[in-house]
């Protein structure tokens, strides 16, 4: 499963924003900006078009960019996007991910509140410090406390391009052994993926135990990962009950079970 022009697109976003909180030429946070509204509006999978070279070809790609592009499609991230990752304060990455809070904001914030981490802004929210920053009212405040409230309820879930992501790396690792399949909430779309469910069909489940284990391991899903070990012709029935509602697959499973089979 090759990358998305999405995933691509929301790294490129990502670098640019990075680099900006690095006080970067803002020309070249403008021109990361800009590949990244080209990527996910352009014809075609990006992905394709970096394995033919023909990236410089799209308007707005360079070969500084282009490089960058293929590393992503390649690796999963560029060599500028991990630097800026590993050089910027997690507290600054962690608060341009709220709501409304821009590389400029962050910086604001953090230096008028001395944060060091997200849980410091969670006190400054509830000792209603934020309205007393400049340019930060009360509306900015309770929006940041909702996003706040989300955040820690959500923190053993992953979004559906990292869901969809582990899946991909999950088949590569495990290509020339078994059929990987998603399902449950990756399956159904839903942006917010609390449990990882996969599917795997054929194989020899203990030799792919250990490989999903390793995997796993260098991977790190922040979701729970629920993993079904099958034959390659129950893998349809696995999907379904790995994805279908918990109180209608249990009612079926009951179901099936009258009838002599076995779909765990």
């Amino acid at each position: 499963m090759a990358i998305t022009n999405s995933t691509v697109s929301e790294l490129l976003d990502e670098t640019a924003t990075l680099l900006e909180l690095q006080g970067e030429n803002v020309f070249k946070v403008r021109a990361y900006r800009k590949a990244a509204r080209v990527v996910k509006g352009v014809d075609g999978e990006i992905a394709e078009i970096a394995r033919r070279n023909a990236l410089t070809e799209i308007e707005g790609i360079g070969k500084g960019l282009a490089a960058d592009i293929g590393e992503i499609v390649d690796r999963g991230a560029s060599t500028i996007l991990e630097k800026a990752r590993g050089s910027v304060p997690p507290v600054l990455i962690a608060l341009v991910q709220l709501p409304g809070i821009g590389a400029g904001r962050a910086i604001a914030l953090r230096d008028a509140l001395d944060l060091r981490s997200i849980d410091d802004l969670e006190y400054a929210v509830r000792e209603n410090r934020l309205v007393r920053v400049a340019g930060f009212g009360e509306k900015t405040q309770e929006t940041l406390r909702r996003a706040l409230m989300f955040r820690r309820s959500h923190e053993r879930a992953m979004l559906l391009r990292d869901a969809v992501d582990a899946v991909a790396s999950l088949a590569d690792s495990l290509s020339d052994a078994a059929s990987v399949f998603p399902a449950g909430d990756t399956l159904l779309g839903n942006e917010i993926v609390r449990r990882l469910d996969i599917v795997v069909a054929g194989g020899k489940p203990e030799a792919l135990r250990k490989k999903v284990a390793a995997w796993e391991k260098e991977f790190s899903p922040r979701a729970p990962l629920a993993v079904r070990y099958v034959e390659a012709d129950a893998a349809g029935a696995a999907i379904f009950f790995a994805t279908a509602d918990a109180a209608v697959g249990a009612e079926l499973k009951d179901v099936a079970a009258k009838g002599g089979v076995d779909v765990d």
